[in-house]
């Protein structure tokens, strides 16, 4: 089954590190990790600690995003540079909170 995203498309990720990592890179990885086409997931805002990826994708199977949540950190810790803590955890709100489901991140967003 395909979740329509109901236009909640940002994906926090807080606690996290990355230094000369190409952000292009990072939006690939966590794309891949969502079975997404690349370009499908873009970085819209980066801090000192965090990073938001918007998803493009309208629609996304089901089984692409539930429980998605260490996936996607093991994806992005696979890069050079980029580095999470215990405390790292992924944000999102409605259809996209669903990556986080099944997991027991140590501190929730």
């Amino acid at each position: 089954m395909k979740l329509n995203l109901v236009q909640t498309t940002e994906l926090w990720i807080n606690e996290i590190t990355f230094s000369g990592e190409n952000l292009a890179d990072m939006a690939s990885a966590v794309a891949d990790t969502l079975q997404l086409e690349k370009g499908n997931v873009q970085v819209v805002d980066v801090g000192p600690a965090h990073i938001i990826f918007e998803v493009l994708a309208a629609g996304v199977p089901q089984e692409n995003i539930i429980g998605k949540e260490t996936a996607i950190l093991e994806a992005l810790t696979a890069l050079s540079g980029v580095s999470v803590t215990e405390g790292t955890c992924i944000h999102s709100n409605r259809v996209l909170g669903f990556i986080c489901a099944g997991t027991e991140s140590a501190h929730p967003c």
